[in-house]
């Protein structure tokens, strides 16, 4: 499942601490919603999440930076 596998990369992308990021997926549209501690951890979620959606667009509704 595409909540799953983005979950999974975040949980082992380096130098992320994703426990207060959720997934949320509705057929193929993304959001993440949660909190990240800085700048440079929203930067790496933002990255992980794009290396397993590609070009696709999603939403990032995360707080804390």
């Amino acid at each position: 499942m595409l909540t799953d596998d983005i979950q999974q990369e975040l949980l082992w992308a380096p130098m992320l601490d994703a426990r207060h990021v959720t997934v949320h997926t509705n057929g193929p549209d993304v959001s993440l919603t949660g909190f990240v501690s800085s700048y440079a951890h929203l930067a790496r979620v933002r990255e992980a999440v794009r290396r397993r959606l590609g070009a696709r667009p999603f939403v990032c509704e995360l707080a804390g930076c």
